[in-house]
């Protein structure tokens, strides 16, 4: 999720934020972190870099799936990765 959002950058940007997603919502499920609190943080700098939040919830989504398909025991976190997406497609805009 670059600031140009395609080709090669646009995929390398993507694969370290949904890293940080991963690592998020992970720990969230311990209850020591705010998953929503850091996808509203990831959500306002792609906004200010003029990155479609549409396309992060459809990034969230395709995570959530792919995780499901590539470690079927690890629902928990595939469902809240799925909740982040649907978190993000709740409101118009992250910057206050």
């Amino acid at each position: 999720m670059s600031v140009s959002g395609t080709g090669r950058q646009g995929c390398n940007g993507a694969d370290n934020d949904n890293q940080h997603v991963l690592n998020w919502a992970v720990i969230s499920i311990t209850g020591a972190l705010d998953f929503e609190a850091q996808l509203a943080w990831l959500a306002r700098i792609l906004e200010h870099r003029a990155f479609p939040l549409d396309r992060l919830a459809r990034s969230l989504e395709l995570l959530a799936t792919a995780l499901r398909a590539s470690y079927p025991g690890e629902e928990e976190v595939a469902e809240r990765i799925r909740d982040g997406a649907a978190f993000i497609s709740s409101r118009p805009s992250f910057i206050a």
